[in-house]
């Protein structure tokens, strides 16, 4: 939407700075990054849903990412910045890749022995450290360090939510959603709630009922 919010601005400029795939850590990271440099007016900071369960990552599709903990008084803590990169330790790829990773042969035969899962080696994948819950709750505080970012800085902040087709087709947010948008809605910052809005269009007869239509 970002291409159709500058047409509407004929006097602004709209610069997207978004990535896909990231945590809600990630996208404040560069959300401040970003403005530092380019000293907008206003900062949206627009995540999909699901990326609040990101946060519970230190790996992520398996690459390092940075991450946040909380300590006993509900403080933020930074970890993994700078971002580690992955190596060819087989703490970081597993035994088999790290071994064999480089011959096309041990690929031919793991994929002709139907052992595509174990080659590729999943539990590499995302490394998790936090439950769904705390992962929430590192959101939940970010949100509230963008609340005094905006008060620090004078740049105003707007929340825009974004909603996975699932979510829209059960007709019902689910429960890290309402908690996030609780949290929003106590750090008094603007949000734009699109939830209503796709659900009604979901049930339309001209709208097929596609998850990643409604997406």
């Amino acid at each position: 939407y970002p291409a159709y919010l500058a047409s509407f601005l004929n006097n602004s400029e709209v610069i997207n700075a978004a990535y896909g795939g990231w945590g809600t850590d990630q996208i404040w990271l560069r959300a401040k990054d970003v403005a530092q440099r380019e000293k907008p007016h206003v900062l949206i900071i627009s995540p999909l849903t699901n990326d609040l369960l990101r946060n519970a990552f230190r790996r992520y599709g398996r690459a390092f990412k940075p991450h946040y903990s909380l300590d006993d008084d509900g403080e933020l803590n930074l970890f993994n910045v700078p971002v580690p990169r992955n190596s060819s330790a087989p703490r970081d790829i597993g035994w088999f890749q790290s071994l064999l990773g480089r011959f096309y042969i041990a690929t031919a035969i793991a994929n002709s022995l139907g052992l595509q899962e174990v080659w590729i080696n999943h539990n590499r994948l995302n490394d998790r450290i936090h439950t769904n819950e705390t992962a929430v709750s590192i959101g939940c505080a970010l949100v509230k360090e963008a609340k005094d970012w905006q008060i620090e800085t004078k740049v105003n902040v707007v929340f825009v939510l974004l909603y996975g087709g699932q979510e829209v087709l059960n007709g019902e947010r689910y429960w890290f959603t309402k908690q996030y948008v609780k949290c929003i809605e106590e750090a008094g910052l603007p949000l734009i709630d699109l939830y209503d809005t796709l659900l009604e269009r979901s049930k339309s007869k001209d709208f097929p009922a596609n998850t990643y239509r409604i997406w």
